[in-house]
């Protein structure tokens, strides 16, 4: 699974990155933590997945491969 991007309803920028890139987190969020401007970031947050997403996403990997 890529890293995707999308645009919420209040016009943020939502990235998701998938579990595999889990190891890396740290180095991802410390580059942008020492110099947020340079990736165009005013402020950022960090989100689980719901239960709700969690299920959704299943059932549209299982789509697909039908």
């Amino acid at each position: 699974m890529p890293v995707t991007h999308s645009v919420d309803e209040a016009g943020k920028v939502v990235y998701k990155l998938p579990n595999y890139m889990a190891a890396r987190f740290n180095d991802i969020f410390a580059a942008v933590d020492a110099d947020p401007a340079s990736f165009g970031i005013n402020s950022y947050t960090i989100k689980n997945m719901t239960l709700e997403q969690v299920f959704i996403a299943i059932g549209d990997d299982e789509q697909k491969k039908d």
